[in-house]
């Protein structure tokens, strides 16, 4: 897709778009994500999703090197909304994904993403979904935790999520906690709080028997992310200070 057909794509989608502006909700989600570099339209999520389904048959036979392409630059708008079509275009090209894609997606969170609704979606629904059909490539995002970009520590953790709620992943998740567990940045703090709190699901005491070890260092935000869906009890012992 040429950058003419790309910007007509864009205009189409927006047009689209602000049929179901709600300034109101503009307003809160610009409050909500005061930090963000990306321009909102103001758009209820199903509404955005009803317009990427609306769409996506223009795409939907792409090859996928020709779909990242055309998602990039889609992402390159700067436009919440757009960027949100764009990850579910992808995260509906899931069965196309190539064990190189890895590299791929790292750079996107990189250049693209900006603030945390676009990081976890896409964490969740992309690379999520790429480690559970390459499994072995799991251990890959721990290199990722160095990174002096928030949102790609972040992204380290929160991609894990997927195949923990399926019962894989739980060393590659402590590793990435260890490896985050004294990251001072909160939006890093959160994230593997809730990568340690899903993992929880499907390894409860193991969950627990971490977060005691390390409850003295662990930034509180994390500890309580982390035993959030535990029962009673373990939360009270996981909070006790020694």
């Amino acid at each position: 897709m040429g950058n003419l057909e790309l910007k007509e794509l864009i205009g189409r989608l927006a047009a689209e778009l602000k049929k179901y502006h709600d300034e109101e909700y503009k307003i809160m989600t610009r409050v909500f994500l005061k930090f963000s570099t990306n321009i909102f339209i103001g758009v209820r999520n199903p509404y955005i999703h009803s317009t990427a389904k609306k769409f996506y048959p223009e795409v939907k036979s792409k090859p996928l090197d020709a779909l990242i392409d055309i998602c990039t630059g889609l992402m390159d708008s700067n436009i919440h909304e757009v960027k949100s079509i764009a990850i579910d275009w992808l995260s509906n090209a899931k069965k196309q994904y190539r064990e190189k894609d890895l590299k791929v997606f790292y750079a996107i969170v990189k250049k693209y993403i900006v603030d945390w609704v676009d990081c976890d979606d896409f964490s969740t629904h992309v690379i999520g979904q790429y480690l559970l059909r390459y499994p072995h490539k799991m251990g890959e995002t721990l290199s990722w935790c160095t990174s002096n970009n928030r949102w790609v520590r972040r992204s380290a953790a929160v991609s894990l999520i997927y195949p923990l709620k399926r019962g894989f992943g739980l060393q590659e998740a402590f590793d990435i906690a260890d490896a985050l567990l004294l990251d001072k940045d909160i939006m890093v703090q959160k994230g593997y709080g809730w990568m340690l709190k899903e993992a929880s699901r499907n390894f409860q005491m193991e969950i627990f028997l971490y977060v005691l070890e390390h409850r003295k260092e662990m930034p509180r935000t994390a500890l309580r992310y982390a035993i959030e869906k535990m029962p009673d009890e373990l939360k009270s012992e996981a909070m006790k200070k020694d």
